[in-house]
């Protein structure tokens, strides 16, 4: 059985475009690149890109932590103030009933 010519230069060349896909699969800059000057700047925005959102997502996340714990501060200053003002409040009923005992008692 033989194979005709046509056939083994289709198949060299199916398998060599199988391989090259193969091949810009494995490296994803490969497409870029092959647009030039345009592909490698796509690229280095690309990068940028990245560079910058996880900036942004680092930054996010140290200003939730920040604002948890602001947030944590602000709870125990809160309960401190209540504790004051209760404590205030204490006394000056106290104050008030002992003005009143007192005028009830000159009378």
């Amino acid at each position: 059985m033989s194979t005709p010519v046509g056939m083994v230069g289709a198949v060299g060349v199916l398998s060599g475009a199988l391989g090259a896909s193969a091949q810009a699969a494995m490296d994803p800059t490969e497409p870029l690149l092959q647009f030039g000057a345009v592909g490698v700047f796509a690229f280095l925005l690309s990068i940028a890109v990245r560079v910058l959102f996880k900036q942004q997502t680092d930054t996010l996340a140290r200003e939730r932590s920040r604002a948890d714990q602001l947030a944590g501060e602000l709870s125990e200053l809160r309960d401190k103030i209540q504790e004051r003002y209760l404590m205030t409040l204490e006394q000056a009923t106290s104050a008030i009933r002992e003005a009143l005992a007192v005028t009830r008692a000159g009378r």
